[in-house]
C-alpha cells in the first residue's frame, strides 16, 4: 500500500517498522504568523508502549522482521535534520530524541508554506521506502484570509484491508492529531470533525492512522479568517 508522504507521517517513515509493533500517536503542530511564516513541530509519542519498544529494539527483530536499532533511528533523524537545515526558507531546525519515554520530536521555522511544502517533499524523496512509488503533493497553503491543510493523496482501501491483522490493528489504534494555531480568529472551517478552540485562534483534528489510510477520514481542512 502506498504511504502518504506528508508532514504527519515523515518521522513515522523515518523510524520505519518499529511502530508497527506498538501503540503510538503522531502530533502535527503548525503555528502561523500574519506574514505567512511560522513554525512546524512533528512529534511521535510512543510512551504508552515504551517498555515493549525497548525490549523489541534490544532483540533486533520482531516476528521475523528486522527492527531499526537506536543507531539506525539516530542516523535517520540526523539525516532529516541535515536535509531540513539545508532547505531554502527553513531555519532553526531542532530534534529531540528520548528513548526513556519513547518520544521523538522534530521542529523548524519556515519562511512560507511553499518552503515548508518543498522541505517535506525533499524529505519524502530521500526517505522513500515504498515499492509503490512516491506520491508528491503540497500539504499547506496560506493566503491573507485563508489557510488550507491539503490532503490529496490517493487511498487504497482494498490494499489496506489486505495488510496483516497485526499491522491493521496497530494503525487503527494509533492516533493522528493536528493542531494549527493562528494570529486571527477562525471564522469558518470545512472539516466538521475538527474542533475549534475557545479563543477561535486554534483548531484541532484527530483520527486513527488507519482511518486516514483507508480513506474513511481526511485531514483536509479549509479555514477562513
Amino acid at each position: 500500500m502506498m504511504m502518504n508522504y506528508n508532514l504527519s507521517l515523515i518521522l513515522f517513515l523515518i523510524i520505519g517498522s518499529l511502530f508497527f509493533t506498538s501503540c503510538f500517536e503522531i502530533i502535527e503542530e503548525v503555528n502561523m504568523n500574519t506574514d505567512g511564516s511560522g513554525n512546524a513541530i512533528l512529534t511521535i509519542n510512543a510512551n504508552e508502549s515504551k517498555e515493549k519498544l525497548a525490549n523489541i529494539i534490544e532483540m533486533g527483530t520482531f516476528q521475523g522482521k528486522k527492527i531499526p536499532s537506536r543507531y539506525d533511528i539516530d542516523d535517520a533523524i540526523t539525516q532529516a535534520k541535515s536535509i531540513l537545515t539545508q532547505a531554502k526558507g527553513i531555519s532553526n531546525v531542532k530534534t529531540d530524541v528520548d528513548y526513556e519515554e519513547f518520544i521523538f520530536v522534530i521542529s523548524a521555522d519556515f519562511m512560507n508554506t511553499m518552503a515548508l511544502n518543498n522541505a517535506i517533499n525533499t524529505l519524502a524523496k530521500y526517505f522513500n521506502r515504498s515499492t509503490y512509488g512516491l506520491q508528491i503533493e503540497d500539504n499547506f497553503a496560506y493566503q491573507k484570509n485563508k489557510f488550507t491543510r491539503l490532503y490529496n493523496y490517493k487511498t487504497y482501501p482494498e490494499q489496506y484491508n489486505r495488510l496483516p491483522t497485526l499491522e491493521r490493528m496497530t494503525l487503527e489504534t494509533a492516533r493522528y492529531r493536528s493542531i494549527h494555531r493562528f494570529p486571527k480568529e477562525i471564522k469558518s472551517f470545512s472539516n466538521k470533525t475538527a474542533k475549534l478552540s475557545r479563543t477561535k485562534k486554534a483548531i484541532m483534528f484527530q483520527a486513527s492512522i488507519g482511518s486516514l489510510m483507508n480513506g474513511n477520514k481526511t485531514i483536509r481542512n479549509e479555514l477562513n479568517f
